[in-house]
């Protein structure tokens, strides 16, 4: 898998927790799929999300902050 493949998974990946969060009012089962992807700040940051999924994301990062790695 090259780098923007890789890139264009995680994209997609992090993009189906938001949907799972917000359409099924699961935030926390969004996050906890979210943590087992293992993703830190920065790697999430270099995806160039969509201001809706960064937005998400950041909200389910601050409801369940233990879930989250800040940085490698």
């Amino acid at each position: 898998m090259t780098q923007d493949e890789k890139k264009a998974y995680l994209a997609g990946y992090i993009a189906a927790c938001t949907q799972i969060a917000q359409t099924h009012n699961q935030p926390t089962m969004a996050a906890e799929l979210l943590r087992s992807a293992g993703l830190t700040d920065d790697e999430v940051k270099a995806l160039q999300l969509s201001d809706f999924d960064l937005g998400e994301y950041a909200e389910m990062q601050a409801a369940n902050p233990s879930f989250f790695s800040k940085s490698n």
